[in-house]
């Protein structure tokens, strides 16, 4: 039975899932980076805003950082100031 979200693509993956692609299958996480370029390259061409396959509204290449074991919350001001949550 495939995972939840199995699509290489999907733009409802976790940050974790995305960077355990980045890590464990870096061409699948190219060709996720590529087919999220090719679809705003033709969003541009139609006038029309960019979409991307993270919450974070940025470039999948620039929202999962490569080499880092842990992501980096903190930059996209979460708004938990306590840590209770463990995420």
């Amino acid at each position: 039975m495939p995972p939840k979200s199995s699509c290489w693509f999907c733009p409802f993956h976790r940050p974790e899932t995305w960077h355990d692609m980045r890590r464990d299958e870096p061409e699948l996480f190219e060709k996720a980076c590529q087919l999220e370029e090719l679809l705003n390259r033709r969003r541009d061409e139609l006038g029309k805003d960019h979409v991307w396959l993270t919450r974070f509204n940025r470039p999948l290449r620039k929202a999962i950082p490569d080499g880092v074991d842990t992501l980096p919350f903190d930059e996209w001001n979460s708004g938990c100031d306590s840590g209770w949550c463990m995420t």
